[in-house]
């Protein structure tokens, strides 16, 4: 018979007794949770329990969770082999400000996973309680989920939950983020790859969520929610949901005690248009930081379709004939005049934009004599500072002085430069200006791939894979060797070849192998080159073909590369 209710029972004993149910604590349209107990270890836990309760019955007897509509087998059956997807997922999670996972099972016809027991509150039954939160200790919870979001981001997966009821405070104070039910994962097409249901809270889900529009990974979605968040947290009013603020084209006023950085950062996270938001974490918190009058995220300039010609038609009306009245010629002149005043007004804003989206300025910078771009270094420019440590590190127009490459490199790193960080890291992992360092090498590459450094990723990747700077893991070493080979680094895509080829930190897959090998070889890796050719000599996710083996050896040997010029001399005998 079945139980009219959903949940397991107080005293219910799990895994042969390990884990024992102490307390039903809450339940959804998809799962349950507990708290429970680990009986060897006498140690509190949360358990969730996947149970889709439209759908599914519990046996009052055996506890057992069958499917009560055929038609909705095949669908329970997905959402439940995602549900472990993701509880393993999130297993492999690190981080202060994200509950920990510690095990994943099957028992009952149904799934479980087991979480750190949070001892506190939520941030919603502490709005609940106390009202609006003092803004230094709201931010301060949306700082610290900022950081746990910034590492999901770095994994290509978005959270898509964020609200004040996933987000406890334990007793130290400190912000954990929980329930990633809703999560997703991107792959190298920046497609969706795997996700749980979707989660569509009111107020603080954007309006790609709303419709389901998730087709590409962009930050700017939990972004969105993380300013929903902060709006409730200093308000105690639920954020307006995106039917609201279509219709009232703005948030509603915030409390006037409220600083200027962070009703900035409220009104821009919560902008309807994906490309008005803050597009990464680091944005959004420098809004928060931002204490003068200019604004971090300036809106560019958007020429509207048929805009441009309109102006060009008041200008090149001038050579058409002019009339012969005097008004009329007075009129003709000012159009004239106006039109080309506008048209120079576009120009130079598209100019502008072109300069201030760094590649004008980058080529701009990287002409300069040692002399102009260190002025503009010492003159706060994190552009040049970075220029000026390469100069100086590579000894380009200036004495080779890895001392004062790095100092230039850490100037340029503590403004969010990508590229600065990576050689910061370089440089302690090198002992280049300083003493070696692997463990300060990891944290600089890190705040590097967070930040979508294809370089740091693929070293982080080596780090992980040699437990150099950090723990030894062969599938962090794959995640990140991956990360770096989908935004095209040869070097990465040659690892990740191999990653796949042995099996390290992954199923063994020689075809992926073999495709990953071709991307490298192709952009120029000698490495690459030489696994490839290696592939087609003994038949390694292809068909063997000595010509082709050849061919590539070749490729890798003229790049110097000794092991491609000793099979190339092998092959030759």
């Amino acid at each position: 018979m079945t139980d009219p209710k959903t949940h397991l029972s107080d005293g219910t004993q799990l895994q042969g007794g390990k884990y024992r149910i102490t307390h039903f604590l809450s339940s959804g349209g998809f799962g349950c949770t507990y708290e429970a107990l680990h009986v060897m270890l006498r140690k509190r836990v949360a358990l969730k329990e996947f149970f889709v309760s439209d759908f599914c019955n519990r046996n009052a007897e055996t506890a057992w969770v069958s499917v009560g509509t055929e038609s909705k087998r095949e669908l329970v059956e997905k959402l439940h082999r995602k549900f472990i997807d993701e509880a393993q997922s999130m297993a492999e999670m690190s981080h202060k400000h994200i509950v920990r996972v510690t095990d994943v099972f099957e028992e009952n016809g149904t799934a479980y996973y087991v979480m750190d027991f949070i001892e506190g509150q939520s941030l919603a039954d502490m709005v609940k309680h106390r009202g609006p939160l003092p803004e230094s200790e709201a931010v301060d919870y949306i700082r610290q989920v900022a950081d746990a979001l910034d590492y999901v981001h770095s994994l290509n997966r978005l959270h898509l939950d964020i609200k004040p009821g996933n987000i406890m405070v334990d007793k130290r104070g400190r912000a954990i983020l929980i329930d990633f039910g809703a999560s997703k994962q991107y792959d190298e097409a920046n497609g969706e790859n795997t996700s749980t249901l979707t989660g569509m809270t009111r107020g603080y889900a954007p309006p790609e969520q709303m419709s389901k529009q998730l087709t590409q990974f962009t930050p700017s979605t939990d972004i969105y929610s993380l300013g929903a968040t902060l709006y409730k947290l200093i308000t105690g009013k639920n954020p307006p949901d995106v039917n609201q603020l279509y219709a009232k084209g703005c948030l509603p006023s915030l409390p006037e005690s409220v600083s200027k950085q962070t009703r900035q950062a409220v009104t821009q996270a919560m902008q309807l248009a994906q490309d008005k938001r803050p597009q990464t974490i680091s944005q959004f918190i420098s809004l928060l930081d931002n204490n003068d009058d200019t604004p971090i995220l300036a809106e560019p300039v958007v020429v509207e379709e048929g805009e441009i010609p309109i102006i060009v038609d008041a200008v090149a009306i001038g050579a058409q004939e002019k009339p012969k009245k005097p008004e009329q010629r007075r009129k003709h002149h000012d159009r004239i005049i106006a039109g080309a005043v506008a048209l120079l007004a576009v120009l130079s804003a598209l100019a502008w934009y072109a300069c201030s989206s760094g590649k004008v300025k980058g080529w701009y910078l990287s002409h300069l004599s040692i002399e102009q771009l260190t002025r503009k270094a010492e003159g706060g420019d994190a552009k040049a500072q970075e220029l000026l440590g390469s100069r100086y590190c590579k000894g380009d127009g200036v004495a080779k002085n890895y001392k004062n490459g790095l100092r230039w490199y850490l100037e340029a790193a503590k403004h969010g430069e990508a590229e600065a960080q990576f050689n910061v890291g370089l440089c302690y992992e090198l002992g280049r200006g300083v003493a070696e360092n692997p463990i300060e090498a990891v944290n600089w590459y890190l705040m590097s791939a967070r930040q979508g450094n294809a370089k740091a990723q693929n070293n982080l990747g080596v780090c992980c894979e040699r437990g150099n700077g950090t723990e030894q893991s062969y599938q962090k070493a794959f995640l990140w060797y991956r990360k770096a080979a989908r935004q095209g680094d040869e070097v990465a895509q040659c690892n990740l070849g191999n990653c796949y080829e042995t099996g390290t930190g992954v199923e063994q897959n020689r075809k992926e192998a073999f495709s990953w090998y071709e991307k490298a070889a192709k952009r120029g890796d000698a490495r690459g080159q030489y696994r490839l050719g290696k592939c087609y000599e003994l038949g390694v996710g292809t068909e063997t073909d000595r010509q082709k083996a050849l061919g590539w050896y070749e490729k890798a040997a003229a790049q110097g590369n000794a092991d491609g010029q000793a099979a190339l001399k092998r092959l030759r005998q």
